[in-house]
């Protein structure tokens, strides 16, 4: 048994300390309990009854009281010897990296975690940053299959702007058949789902025959209609398509997507087409079926029918898949077609026929994910600006569809934007409507986007808890130098504006930007050493910090339109925000347009953009107009 020895004594400073660590809801657990341990001693409980009543081993009292006696309430801290921890230094990353890349020699095809950490001899933990920080993923491989067709990239543009945007007036359908559709009987009883037991299906099988299966998906609607032939034959095709055809009004324009089988291309076919002029075939390129939406649709059949049923015969399947095209038909949506960065793989993702009907929108590269009655005051090829409240444009706007939200709101100071705007609200009810155009940007923003919300500290305090609710995550709060502010009595000298970075998940893009070194204006000469360590600096600068010194505020009148009397954000902070966050082509919205600044920027980085104004427009036009000059910006994208 341990020895348990006198009781300790503590001074007035020590029982202090250890009575707050012990009601401490924040402390590990484990330093509450060596507390509990001292002050139960301190007081002449015996170990027996401290065990006891904590909950903890003789020795264990026996180790802490003897820590406690050398080294005070600082022997409380846990003494690890562990191995010496590796320094991730940029010759370690670069062995990681390089030998994640090669294959192992073992035959294998790929390294695990553990296995290349043996190999390098590090920690499996190193392994997984390095991986993690250079987005290197050996495991999860991504299958693709390369179009042979020399029309590609001409013909691919055209079905997915039927998707994106078909005619007016028109119906689109995508066309399809699944051949050699089994039906499957179980030869053993299935086990049903029950608890503690998954469903069972036996490995025995009898097939009943086989039958096909044709498919017309709306792409407006959702809704399939569908047909079970015994066989695929020519003539059931041509008869399926006019079944299609007969579910439209007489006149009506229609275009049906298909693939590339001979028997879509008969004298049959042909002939069909002749008797009905306003049926227009459109045939995806070879080996793009993901271009075709039918087989979503069919992907989900042997999902929701076929894998776990078991069908007695070919009409008991032929019944059953019927009944499935029934039963979704009451409750079909259209499939949300996404084409991320079209601008990357193609120069244009309208489809011809739909080009004959939207000319009034002057040369829009894409139409952008905005779907409004409303009549935009201000359009430009790459943006839209609409003379609105944010809160009735915003829910317009796709879920899930815009890159980058900068948001530089009113700051509830009193200033005069204009009559329907007011500056001067109560906390709570100014904070309310933060909420609300906060939750709609964030939803409007996708996976891996970039939320900038420019602010005084007092409100971006409640801003950045608001996002954390929202499900956003924390990437930088940067601090701009306030020049030329005035002291406030009782408090510290306000020097700052706070702009709060957030972002969905994991950014999709961030890009390094770097800033000259600082020189002296009058001689030159560069203001600090680094340490010595001058020469082995970045040729471009030094990496972009969180405390911007360098953004001047737009008091002259040739940095800010004429028309607008508020000051103005300073385009060079925009355009270190577009260029931080986002590559052309991405969307930027701005729900309170202002003086346009963020407009401008988007127009010179060809980046498209939404905007909304509540107030006059004149400043965005007069600045849009190129007649505003900008403050010079000299930092550089530190490209990979």
């Amino acid at each position: 048994m341990p020895f348990e020895g006198q009781p300790i004594h503590l001074t007035a400073a020590q029982r202090h300390d250890l009575v707050e660590i012990a009601r401490s809801p924040a402390l590990a657990a484990r330093f509450v309990q060596r507390a509990k341990i001292l002050l139960l001693l301190a007081d002449g409980v015996s170990a027996r009854t401290v065990a006891t009543q904590l909950d903890v081993s003789r020795p264990t009292i026996a180790k802490w009281r003897q820590r406690f006696l050398e080294g005070g309430v600082d022997g409380l801290t846990s003494h690890y010897r562990g191995s010496t921890p590796w320094k991730l230094t940029g010759r370690v990353r670069a062995r990681v990296l390089a030998a994640a890349r090669r294959p192992p020699p073992d035959g294998t095809t790929h390294w695990s975690c553990r296995r290349l950490a043996a190999d390098l001899g590090v920690s499996k933990d190193l392994v997984q940053r390095v991986r993690r920080e250079a987005d290197l993923r050996p495991h999860p491989p991504v299958r693709h299959v390369a179009s042979t067709d020399p029309d590609f990239e001409t013909r691919a543009p055209h079905i997915i702007g039927l998707y994106l945007d078909p005619p007016r007036h028109a119906a689109v359908f995508c066309l399809d058949k699944k051949t050699a559709v089994q039906a499957f009987d179980r030869r053993d009883p299935v086990l049903l789902l029950s608890p503690d037991r998954i469903e069972r299906h036996g490995l025995g099988y009898e097939r009943h025959g086989t039958l096909s299966l044709c498919a017309a998906l709306s792409v407006q609607t959702g809704e399939v209609e569908g047909k079970t032939p015994a066989r695929p034959r020519r003539q059931d095709f041509v008869g399926f398509l006019g079944e299609v055809a007969v579910t439209c009004a007489p006149d009506q324009e229609i275009h049906v997507v298909l693939d590339n089988l001979s028997a879509q291309r008969t004298k049959t076919v042909a002939t069909f087409l002749d008797e009905h002029p306003n049926v227009t075939l459109h045939f995806v390129p070879t080996y793009s079926s993901w271009l075709h939406q039918v087989e979503l649709w069919f992907s989900k059949v042997p999902r929701d029918v076929l894998s776990r049923s078991i069908f007695t015969s070919r009409a008991d399947l032929a019944r059953k898949l019927r009944r499935y095209i029934q039963a979704r038909a009451k409750q079909a949506q259209p499939f949300r077609w996404k084409y991320d960065n079209p601008v990357r793989r193609m120069d244009n993702v309208r489809s011809g026929a739909a080009t004959a009907n939207r000319n009034d929108r002057d040369g829009m590269s894409e139409p952008l994910p905005i779907r409004t009655e409303r009549v935009p005051v201000i359009r430009t090829r790459l943006g839209q600006l609409y003379q609105s409240d944010c809160l009735d444009v915003l829910p317009e706007i796709e879920t899930d569809s815009v890159d980058v939200v900068f948001a530089d709101p009113p700051f509830n100071v009193g200033k005069e934007y204009g009559a329907r705007v007011s500056d001067n609200q109560s906390i709570p009810e100014y904070l309310q409507w933060c909420r609300r155009w906060l939750r709609e940007c964030a939803r409007t923003l996708r996976p891996g986007g970039s939320f900038f919300v420019y602010n005084l500290p007092k409100w971006s305090v409640s801003v950045g808890c608001f996002l954390e609710q929202l499900g956003l995550t924390f990437r930088h709060w940067i601090a701009i130098e306030q020049a030329g502010s005035r002291p406030i009595q009782g408090r510290l000298y306000p020097a700052h504006y706070a702009l709060l970075y957030y972002s969905k998940g994991r950014p999709k893009t961030f890009r390094r930007l770097r800033t000259p070194i600082e020189k002296c204006r009058h001689c030159s000469g560069e203001i600090k050493d680094y340490g010595g360590h001058r020469s082995a600096m970045h040729a471009g600068g030094v990496s972009l910090k969180d405390i911007w010194t360098d953004i001047p505020p737009v008091r002259h009148s040739k940095f800010k339109p004429s028309s607008r009397h508020a000051n103005s954000l300073s385009a060079k902070l925009l355009e270190r925000v577009v260029e931080m966050s986002s590559e052309p082509g991405d969307i930027v919205a701005d729900p309170f347009g202002g003086s346009g600044s963020t407009y401008a920027v988007c127009e010179q980085r060809k980046r498209r953009w939404i905007g909304t104004e509540i107030a006059t427009v004149d400043p965005i036009i007069e600045r849009l107009q190129g007649t505003v000059e900008n403050h010079p910006n000299t930092d550089v994208v530190d490209e990979p």
